[in-house]
């Protein structure tokens, strides 16, 4: 429910065309075009793609073919580092 959650408030307020969501882009409701200027928002947004990431790497790493055997200890050495990141910026959860 915790990954929905995050799903459908991402999907409202950065990636579908929704009045929230057009707020990200348009500078004191006037329509400019631009970065995010909702600091919160995008703080909120950046912090939850971090936590993705890690993830992300290690999804990729399970779809290579074949890697070269001297790939493996880079990839225990990103899972070790991976894990100590988890330990520290998601305590008791996963991502």
């Amino acid at each position: 429910n915790k990954r929905k959650e995050l799903y459908d408030l991402m999907s409202h307020v950065a990636t579908h065309a929704t009045p929230s969501g057009l707020r990200l882009a348009a500078k004191d409701g006037m329509g400019e075009i631009g970065p995010f200027y909702d600091e919160n928002k995008f703080q909120a947004w950046a912090e939850e793609a971090a936590k993705m990431a890690g993830h992300a790497g290690v999804i990729f790493s399970q779809a290579m073919k074949n890697p070269d055997r001297k790939l493996l200890p880079i990839k225990v050495a990103y899972m070790e580092k991976l894990g100590v990141w988890r330990q520290k910026y998601l305590p008791g959860g996963n991502p």
